[in-house]
């Protein structure tokens, strides 16, 4: 059955981003008047309602479909400010409760783990991604570790949580894109191993967990796509088949 019709007319509001909050539905929607918003639902019409509004200047296009976060009872988002800022945003599903934590140039890799938000921000006097962390707190949003040990930016890809530790791709520009992880502290955001020695790297990806082991692809020279599995340690980190090796 249809819930509510968010917009009058023949437009149709696009709902978007659909994420659960601990039972409650959250997403984005344009109602005609205020653009493109946060809103939230219960299932019923009385219970769909708008979360908030922003200022006309500053309508938020950029709900990114990435963006809308669970973690515990609480939502993270970005939107895209007209000072052509990212702001790192949270929510309890009441207007007062929505609130800004963080601006930054950009802010990219939302994800929740072990209750924690993970997040890559840039900012504009320092232009490329590090690696943060918030507990929902002004005071506990704050940097994990910057890994730039290059000539240019670092990037971060393939966030994955991995039974409470983050795993990663990242290119610290000095081993090229190889797979990290990280507990929320400096000491343990690290490379896991180096799988192709030198800038190149090795690109791990479409990160999976299994009997207490991540498993993922990673391109070697002399192998070609692989498939890897590791224990979050250098030792433990091997590769199980060649993909390319039909014997």
């Amino acid at each position: 059955v249809l819930v509510k019709e968010i917009r009058d007319g023949v437009l149709g509001s696009y709902p978007a981003n659909l994420t659960n909050v601990n039972g409650t539905l959250f997403f984005a929607a344009n109602d005609g008047v205020n653009g493109v918003e946060l809103w939230k639902s219960d299932g019923s019409q009385a219970g769909t309602e708008l979360v908030r509004t922003w200022p006309a200047s500053n309508q938020s296009y950029l709900y990114r479909a990435h963006s809308l976060t669970p973690v515990n009872d609480i939502l993270y988002f970005t939107i895209r400010t007209a000072e052509e800022e990212d702001e790192l945003w949270k929510s309890d599903g009441t207007s007062a409760g929505t609130f800004a934590l963080k601006s930054s140039w950009y802010i990219e890799n939302l994800i929740n783990v072990n209750g924690n938000l993970f997040f890559t921000a840039a900012e504009e006097a320092l232009p490329y991604h590090r690696l943060w962390k918030s507990d929902g707190t002004e005071l506990g949003t704050v940097l994990v570790k910057d890994i730039y040990a290059g000539v240019a930016a670092p990037y971060f890809s393939n966030f994955y949580n991995a039974n409470g530790v983050l795993f990663f791709s990242a290119n610290d520009q000095l081993n090229g894109a190889e797979v990290w992880k990280s507990d929320g502290t400096y000491a343990g955001t690290v490379m896991v191993k180096d799988l192709e020695p030198g800038p190149g790297g090795s690109n791990p990806r479409s990160f999976t967990i299994a009997n207490g082991n991540v498993y993922f692809f990673a391109t070697v020279t002399g192998n070609g796509d692989a498939l890897w599995k590791s224990d979050g340690t250098s030792g433990g980190t091997e590769m199980i088949k060649d993909l390319a090796d039909n014997d």
